[in-house]
């Protein structure tokens, strides 16, 4: 039975073209291995990805592509970011919102699996380097990370972008026990 549900997925996955990535163990592997769930080319590499609430994966691709998989069935779900182009980066808020990095258009997207819907936010001019991490960690808290700049934070309901002097060289953040973020540089380990 679970190699046909991989074979299923294994042609829906084909047939349109994506590339999707290594997830385990599943449950009925052993302790300490691995399986993999596809292996497409998704016209791009992918290079983040997340667990939501409800145990499904979400991750993004180097050209502005973005998909779902189901933990439980394995069903693949493979989406695009409109207008976007480069790298992404993705981060599942604690009410299952999906933050996406839009570095081609210097741009935080929200987007509501629920509705289907992308809601845009502006995060800075065209100088700002490209987005290293993102990390949502409340519904209206998001913080990232950039080349040279270092940590920012976006306050979704002000629309507000924050910069944090001192951060230069972050690139990787994790959420804390509250609003705030933890992050690394090639030094030390912040909050």
């Amino acid at each position: 039975m679970f190699g046909l549900r991989r074979t299923a997925v294994s042609l829906a996955a084909a047939s349109l073209g994506v590339s999707l990535l290594a997830v385990g163990p599943a449950e009925a592997d052993p302790v300490g291995s691995m399986h993999t769930v596809g292996d497409f080319m998704f016209g791009g590499r992918v290079v983040d990805i997340d667990t939501a609430p409800d145990g499904s994966v979400w991750f993004t691709t180097d050209v502005g592509g973005f998909g779902r998989v189901d933990s439980l069935t394995e069903e693949l779900a493979v989406f695009g970011i409109p207008g976007a182009s480069g790298q992404s980066q993705v981060s599942v808020a604690p009410n299952g919102a999906i933050w996406l990095s839009d570095s081609s258009n210097r741009r935080l997207v929200r987007y509501t699996p629920s509705s289907r819907n992308f809601t845009s936010f502006v995060i800075s001019s065209s100088q700002t380097p490209p987005i290293t991490d993102l990390e949502a960690s409340t519904t209206t808290d998001v913080w990232f990370s950039t080349d040279g700049v270092g940590v920012e934070h976006l306050n979704v309901v002000s629309g507000t972008v924050t910069p944090y002097p001192g951060t230069q060289g972050a690139n990787a953040l994790a959420a804390g026990a509250d609003p705030g973020v933890w992050f690394t540089d090639d030094k030390r380990v912040a909050y």
